[in-house]
């Protein structure tokens, strides 16, 4: 009998394993050749470290995890957003509460965690332009607004957040001035280039897809993807100069169908040798401040990173407190202004 309950108690251990095996965490982030990084940098090896599968889903926008919230309908176990609206989406009560007894968060620079979230990459959106198209680029957001000593078609992002900071930059509003944003003196400022936006993106990919092909000739867009086409071969220029830094964080979803094992998958994202991998292969900053340790990171990396200490001082950090606080309130009128 003893034999018979080994075999059984060992058919039990082979079968969970195998069930933990099949589990899938489904992860929103965004598309593209980020999602092409996260997969080499992250997804493949935890995966496989893990024995979990992957279901992912693609946007640059928390709207789809809101409504599972709200509805209680919640099917995404991880989200990946830039921290402002990591930081709103906490204190509206979207995500799971981390276990810190789980994730070790001691490597990853102050203020890229919270009890709700973990850093990842820490990216800048930059002003960008065709160097073939613009032989005069505009060199800050002023100069961007002036559509008579600047002309060409433009470009920005269908979202509050940096555009406008950008607009007030553009109104004359200081660095060091600008929080708390002035959202009726950031919306004039916006009102006045409005009509001569060509197109307003919406992903990441998108705008990379504009600049390309879009006949685009300068644009508010994300480092990375503004130096992915670069390397590509394509035709595009930027500037870190009134960049406006986020940082990308992790966020376990409130009612996440795995959420133990979600907590386990951050644990792994935030250890530097994957961290500092995903700097490699994207030109993205890390929230892992160990990242040299690894020895992937050559110095040849350090112009085209926002946290370099040359870049670094020219850009605005996006205040996430401020998000957090008047983060619905500016998407409100965002949208609205977007109606008119």
């Amino acid at each position: 009998m003893r034999k018979y309950g080994l075999v059984a108690a060992a058919m039990l251990l082979i079968s969970t394993a195998a069930a933990r095996a099949e589990e899938t965490i489904s992860y929103l982030t965004a598309g593209g050749v980020y999602l092409e990084d996260i997969t080499k940098a992250f997804l493949d090896p935890i995966g496989k470290k893990l024995g979990i599968k992957w279901s992912l889903e693609t946007g640059d926008v928390d709207t789809p995890i809101r409504i599972q919230v709200q509805s209680g309908a919640v099917t995404t176990d991880i989200a990946e957003f830039g921290a402002s609206t990591c930081a709103q989406g906490a204190a509206e009560g979207l995500y799971e509460k981390l276990d810190f007894n789980v994730i070790d968060t001691s490597e990853l620079a102050p203020g890229t965690f919270s009890d709700y979230y973990v850093g990842s990459t820490i990216y800048s959106t930059v002003l960008t332009w065709n160097p073939k198209t613009v032989k005069n680029p505009p060199q800050t957001w002023a100069e961007f607004w002036d559509v008579e000593k600047f002309p060409g078609k433009r470009a920005l992002w269908r979202n509050p957040r940096s555009v406008l900071e950008a607009a007030l930059l553009a109104d004359g509003v200081a660095k060091d001035k600008l929080y708390p944003l002035d959202l009726d003196r950031a919306f004039a400022s916006l009102a006045k280039i409005k009509p001569h936006i060509t197109a307003w993106w919406q992903s990441g990919a998108e705008s990379q897809q504009l600049l390309r092909e879009g006949g685009i000739d300068m644009i508010l867009m994300f480092n990375a993807r503004a130096q992915s086409v670069i390397d590509e071969g394509g035709s595009a220029a930027y500037t870190f100069n009134e960049g406006f830094i986020d940082y990308g964080c992790w966020t376990v979803v409130k009612g996440a169908p795995h959420k133990d094992l979600a907590m386990k998958v951050l644990s792994e994202f935030v250890k530097k040798e994957y961290q500092a991998q995903m700097t490699v292969l994207s030109n993205y900053g890390a929230a892992n401040t160990k990242i040299e340790e690894t020895g992937l990171i050559d110095a040849s990396l350090a112009p085209k990173l926002p946290t370099s200490a040359e870049n670094y001082p020219k850009q605005v950090v996006l205040d996430a407190d401020w998000w957090a606080k008047n983060g619905a309130e500016a998407q409100e009128r965002f949208d609205q202004f977007m109606t008119e």
